[in-house]
This record gives C-alpha cells, structure tokens and sequence, in this order.
C-alpha cells in the first residue's frame, strides 16, 4: 500500500490507533502534541502560504509596508489585524475589479489549477467542467432560486503559468 501522507493544522488528536489509516501528518499550527510517551509521525510545515499572501496584500499598501513588513518578517496587531486586513482586502478587489472591468455585484471564480505546467494540464479540463456545471446550477435560466443572476455576471480568474497555451481550453 502506498504511503498515506496527510495535511491537516493540529496534531494533537492523533494517537497510535489512527496508524492504520494514515502513515505521516503534516500540521500547519504550532500547538505542541499531546504525548503520553506518544508521538504520531508528524512535521510542523509551518503557514507559509498565510505568510506570503499577507505579505502580498501588504506590499500594496504604502504605509504598511514601511511600518508592518520586514526583511525576515511581518508585524500584525493583535487587536487590529482582522480591520486592517480586510481594509486591504477590499480595496484590492475594488482595483482587481475596475481593471478588469468586473461589476461589483458579479461572482467570481478564482481558479489555479496547479502551480506546474503538467499539474495545469492534468486537472484543468476537470476544472472547466466544474465551473460551467457551477454556472449553470447558480445562473438564470436554469437555476431554481428566482434572483440569479444572468451568466454574464459570472467570471472565472484563471491562474497560469505565464506565456501558456492552456486557455485554448476555454
């Protein structure tokens, strides 16, 4: 059997009995296991991702940058993370938006298929099939709820490898 590697945040719920069904856990939150003389196979990998997009997202904001982001760190409030983020956040989407030419009311798909080539091409035909049955579920005509809105107002963000020929599937 192969081996069955697992991704989930904590690592303290699991116990020797969990060994026949999973092999190794990789855990995103640093809180220590519960050992009882028992540690199940695990790695912290840490919240990178959390990092570079908070990073990202601050790197657009002037002021944040000077203040909040260092060379081999960002600083976040306690208190006011959670306002200052979503401050960010909005005026991120309303630029994203306006550039785009994407009306406000409208729902959009952010789509990223894989972050290689090969991974893309494996799974995106899988993905446009998800996204048009999504559409048609959730836009007028064919949706149940009376207040769907029309399938214009539906957009897919499609995230590539730069100078792909993969939207030649859409």
């Amino acid at each position: 059997m192969p081996k069955r590697l697992f991704n989930y945040r904590m690592i303290k719920y699991y116990r020797t009995w969990h060994e026949d069904r999973l092999d190794f856990i990789y855990y995103t939150v640093p809180a220590e296991p519960v050992t009882w003389e028992y540690v199940f196979p695990s790695e912290y990998v840490g919240q990178f991702a959390i990092y570079d997009t908070i990073k990202e997202l601050y790197s657009k904001e002037k002021d944040m940058t000077k203040l909040l982001i260092k060379d081999d760190s960002i600083m976040v409030s306690r208190t006011g993370f959670a306002t200052s983020l979503e401050t960010v956040i909005d005026r991120v989407k309303k630029e994203f938006r306006g550039k785009h030419k994407i009306p406000e009311n409208a729902i959009v798909t952010f789509l990223s298929p894989g972050n290689e080539k090969k991974e893309a091409e494996f799974c995106l035909d899988e993905c446009r099939l998800g996204i048009e049955e999504f559409t048609r579920k959730f836009s007028s005509p064919t949706s149940l709820e009376p207040r769907a809105l029309p399938s214009s107002h539906f957009y897919t963000i499609l995230s590539i490898q730069k100078g792909s020929n993969d939207l030649k599937f859409f």
